[in-house]
């Protein structure tokens, strides 16, 4: 009954979420510039299948920003070992640098908790993402274009008056 179970995948072949496993997760998360939620679960956890609609839904809300995906602890013992997996679920945020530490999701006891968390961690990791050139050119120029305009305020801005009594 047990393999029966591990073989058994939470998340179906048309899902949002991507299954992740030994052969993909380096390849599809580690080496890539996306962010990443992952969820650990366990095909047998009743609160990992409670999740599955909130997750979906995360996925799908946020599809331009974040990759979501999942990880099956009993399929992939080695990731969950790496994640430190101690239960179930268990959410991670990976965000642009990978090198970084991974964020772990805690207290998630509501679908509005696993949104607010997400949603604070995307916009924490945008500030901090790194720009590519052109946005680094935009600001560049943007800065310049800064400079000139208070320097044409300055001159423009003088005032020559007098009192007259």
């Amino acid at each position: 009954m047990i393999s029966v179970l591990s073989a058994y995948a939470l998340y179906s072949e048309d899902s949002p979420v991507v299954t992740l496993n030994q052969d993909n997760f380096r390849e599809l998360v580690l080496n890539s510039d996306d962010l990443w939620l992952i969820d650990f679960y366990a095909p047998w956890c009743t609160a990992c299948q409670e999740v599955i609609p909130d997750v979906e839904t995360l996925a799908e809300r946020f599809s331009s920003l974040l990759k979501v995906g999942a990880v099956d602890v009993d399929e992939n013992t080695y990731w969950a070992s790496q994640f430190h997996i101690k239960s179930m679920p268990s959410f991670f945020f990976l965000g642009y640098d990978k090198s970084d530490v991974p964020e772990e999701l805690k207290g998630i006891n509501h679908r509005q908790d696993l949104y607010h968390q997400t949603t604070d961690l995307i916009q924490k990791a945008l500030k901090g993402k790194p720009k590519t050139d052109e946005e680094k050119q935009q600001d560049a120029d943007y800065k310049e274009m800064g400079k000139a305009y208070k320097e044409e305020k300055s001159t423009n801005l003088t005032c020559t008056t007098s009192r007259q009594q």
